[in-house]
């Protein structure tokens, strides 16, 4: 029997519903905070994050955007967006948000060379989307021993690789937050949506 598919609305209506209960989370009240310091003889890194429990509810919540087999994934959402269309005003936003989401997946400015390669001149960078699975499934929401032992085995380079995750989160979060917003204010045909949670009003505050 073939799986039922969502509609483009109903896509669109799940994306809101994922992405206000992520931007609602408690967990954003406490900032996600690294600091390296560097002598000649080792690193230390000391982080700051929300409590475990905040922390990984909120991530639980956000990965639904980065799971292919999710509706609320993100390249369905644009895809859905469109077809649907947007008002004339909104283009030049969708278009450097598809951009930032692009740009997110590449490496960056943080630079780990993929752990148990053997040095060589031209090494394989970590992407952020490795960082990213390693962190939580390595440390926060699954007991995955592979992962798990990949992430207590990275060293000194444990502290870029939670940046890289923090960097994709905040990714994921300025997503959620701009996408969600244009969807309630610039469809090109308006859709029925839940009202917003209380405090984040229409999303205007997180533009």
């Amino acid at each position: 029997m073939p799986r039922p598919l969502r509609s483009d609305v109903g896509v669109l209506r799940l994306f809101v519903k994922v992405a206000e209960d992520a931007l609602t989370s408690p967990a954003l009240q406490t900032d996600f905070t690294l600091t390296m310091r560097f002598d000649q003889q080792h690193v230390e890194t000391t982080f700051d994050e929300p409590a475990l429990r905040d922390k990984r509810d909120l991530l639980v919540v956000i990965r639904k955007l980065d799971q292919k087999s999710h509706d609320a994934y993100l390249p369905k959402v644009y895809e859905a967006i469109d077809r649907i269309g947007v008002r004339d005003e909104w283009r030049l936003g969708l278009a450097g948000a598809r951009e930032a989401y692009a740009k997110g997946h590449d490496v960056g400015d943080i630079r780990v060379q993929i752990p148990g390669e053997p040095p060589r001149a031209n090494p394989t960078w970590m992407l952020p989307r490795r960082a990213w699975e390693l962190w939580l499934d390595g440390e926060v929401i699954h007991d995955d021993f592979a992962k798990q032992s990949e992430w207590e085995s990275l060293g000194p380079a444990e502290g870029p690789v939670r940046q890289m995750a923090y960097d994709y989160l905040t990714m994921l979060l300025t997503q959620a937050a701009f996408l969600s917003r244009m969807i309630r204010l610039g469809l090109a045909m308006a859709i029925d949506l839940p009202s917003s949670p209380p405090g984040l009003g229409r999303g205007d505050e997180l533009a």
